[in-house]
């Protein structure tokens, strides 16, 4: 049952403060869950298939814990329905505005080139 972790990369080294301390709060909210459930460490990591190590990377916020073990925890955790809900692109409030601000500058260098042809009637 021993779990492989990942090589550390370039992309842990440049993580963000900001993606680090999410990792680190979403790792200690993993660990409330779990413990909300009275699963211990080793019980935990029985339930999502990997070794008691890898859970513990997984509460701590490591980013080289695989996106793959975060959801084993959510499913062990019944946490794992409609998780993806905060990424569907009608929530995303970024590129919504990203793409409107293209539209408009679309719309903008179209009626520029239709009153640059002079239309004659």
């Amino acid at each position: 049952m021993a779990q492989i972790m990942a090589k550390k990369t370039m992309a842990h080294e440049g993580l963000s403060q900001t993606a680090s301390k999410e990792l680190k709060l979403l790792g200690e909210y993993i660990k409330i869950a779990r413990k909300r459930r009275n699963l211990s460490l080793r019980a935990f990591a029985e339930r999502m298939m990997v070794s008691p190590p890898t859970v513990i990377a997984l509460e701590k916020g490591r980013p080289s814990v695989s996106i793959g073990i975060f959801m084993q925890a959510l499913t062990a955790l019944s946490m794992d329905e409609h998780f993806s809900d905060f990424l569907a692109p009608e929530n995303d409030k970024v590129g919504l505005g990203q793409e409107i601000r293209r539209i408009k500058a679309a719309g903008s260098r179209e009626h520029k080139k239709i009153t640059e042809l002079n239309l004659d009637f």
